[in-house]
């Protein structure tokens, strides 16, 4: 081998790879950016939950005003919306029912009603959040119609 030659090789050798340096700086350049994606998804499933739960809580309602047009009255409870209560006529009842099913918030659980005795207020109608309780905030905070 001709003098230098060996030496050349060698240094040819050193920086055809990656330090263990530059490779922890990647590593966590990417644990960062991930991260941060991260961050951003996750809060976006509980903002749709959110409208989500809004949008169900607007149908729900104009389904029970629709229930009263029919009947002269509210239902005494969500559930009289999907099969027809005792104290309603069967031929003013629609047969596939005012709602499928109870209805039940972006989280899962099922929508809050009250029927209230106030003519400007006939109903409560509401989603306990997140947790499922009521009160709380951000997420766990109750939605109302």
């Amino acid at each position: 081998m001709r003098p230098g030659a060996r030496e050349r090789n060698m240094n040819a050798t050193r920086r055809s790879g990656f330090t263990l340096v530059e490779i922890m700086v990647v590593v966590v350049i990417i644990g960062i950016l991930a991260t941060i994606f991260i961050a951003r998804v996750m809060g976006q499933g509980d903002k749709a939950r959110v409208r989500m739960t809004k949008a169900l809580l607007t149908q729900t309602a104009s389904q029970l005003d629709i229930f009263k047009l029919d009947h002269s009255r509210y239902p005494d409870s969500l559930d009289d919306l999907v099969v027809a209560p005792n104290y309603v006529k069967p031929e003013n009842y629609p047969p596939e029912g005012y709602l499928k099913e109870h209805p039940v918030d972006g989280w899962g659980h099922k929508l809050v009603y009250r029927r209230l005795s106030s003519a400007t207020k006939p109903f409560e109608l509401l989603s306990y959040g997140a947790n499922g309780e009521q009160g709380g905030e951000g997420y766990d905070a109750d939605i109302s119609y």
